[in-house]
């Protein structure tokens, strides 16, 4: 089994090419944000750090957008495959990446710092043996609850609690960064509204007037998030810069749903090429963080401020990320891992 932000190695159609585009982007936006956080900005940079404190506001909408697009592909497939089925092919698989790269983590943290075993077990136990890989012990709880996810996909009733829940979830995002809901399976239950959410999608289809309306919401929360980004918005905190905030929900939804539409228009010999680069993308999410860690060596602090300086940065962990993923990928034991 290979996870894939949302990819399904069965789907096929027109808006293929869509989704694939959209796992690349998505990815990049995911790195930029990882790497605004882990360059510490000097406090004499503050224009710089402005400058980029938008760039990286127009990329919260990327996390969500992988979890709908995870549920939009992933939960159709119950009716084909049955869930015995689908929990066998897709947990076990989840299970293998996720103890494999947070054992890796683990140790590269105690062979860089001491680290207290109280601490790591402490860490294991809130799912962040490394700090991006609560995604991947996050998705492996949807995919426990997934047969639930699409029984209410399908029913006017099931829909209705989906919107409750999401917006029972969102007035007050930060709530859900406390215990016990970073514990395994619980982590997942604020984010199975948007998992959810992608089946809805997938199971009522995206007609042009929808497809339109998601361009013009997309483009509004661009505008939205740069506005809140450069005039002060992120001293706010979590109702707006936070995955699980009504602007997490509108940009992941919206992008998503955008994406789809558009992709339509894509050739297919396009699409073909997306299609190949979208299968690294789960490798480059869990191994970029070893590239981060690499440059902070190499790159003087002095030049973390610099904008161009951390575009620089973020090119180069994209292009090694990519680039080992491919070379996992070609491997026949590694590519079990990305």
């Amino acid at each position: 089994m290979k996870l894939h932000f949302g990819f399904d190695n069965h789907s096929s159609g027109a808006a293929d090419g869509g989704s694939a585009l959209l796992r690349i982007i998505a990815i990049a936006a995911v790195v930029m944000l990882h790497v605004g956080s882990y360059f510490q900005v000097p406090a004499e940079a503050s224009d710089c750090a402005a400058l980029f404190s938008v760039v990286t506001g127009c990329c919260f909408w990327a996390v969500p957008a992988f979890i709908v697009l995870s549920g939009y592909h992933t939960l159709p497939r119950l009716e084909q495959s049955g869930a015995l089925e689908y929990c066998r092919r897709r947990i076990g698989g989840v299970i293998i990446q996720a103890l494999f790269w947070g054992v890796l983590f683990t140790i590269v943290g105690c062979v860089h710092g001491h680290v207290a075993i109280l601490d790591l077990v402490g860490r294991w136990l809130r799912c962040i043996p490394c700090f991006h890989l609560w995604f991947v012990f996050m998705l492996l709880g949807l995919y426990v609850v997934a047969p639930l996810c699409w029984r209410a996909a399908k029913s006017p009733a099931g829909v209705v609690a989906v919107l409750c829940l999401q917006l029972a979830v969102s007035l007050n995002p930060g709530m859900w960064d406390a215990d016990p809901w970073r514990y395994p399976i619980l982590i997942s239950i604020p984010y199975a509204a948007m998992f959810a959410i992608g089946g809805i999608i997938a199971r009522k289809g995206i007609s042009p007037f929808v497809g339109r309306c998601s361009i013009m919401l997309s483009a509004a929360y661009f505008c939205f998030m740069v506005c809140m980004s450069a005039f002060g918005g992120r001293d706010i905190g979590y109702p707006f810069f936070h995955y699980l905030g009504f602007a997490g929900v509108w940009g992941g939804v919206s992008v998503t749903v955008a994406f789809l539409y558009l992709g339509r228009a894509i050739p297919d010999g396009t699409s073909s090429v997306l299609f190949r680069i979208s299968r690294l993308v789960f490798g480059v999410y869990l191994v970029h963080p070893l590239f981060m860690t690499f440059f902070c060596k190499v790159v003087p602090t002095s030049l973390w401020g610099v904008v161009t300086v951390r575009l620089a940065i973020w090119m180069a962990v994209c292009a090694a990320s990519f680039a080992f993923a491919a070379l996992c990928r070609s491997l026949p034991y590694l590519r079990r891992i990305v």
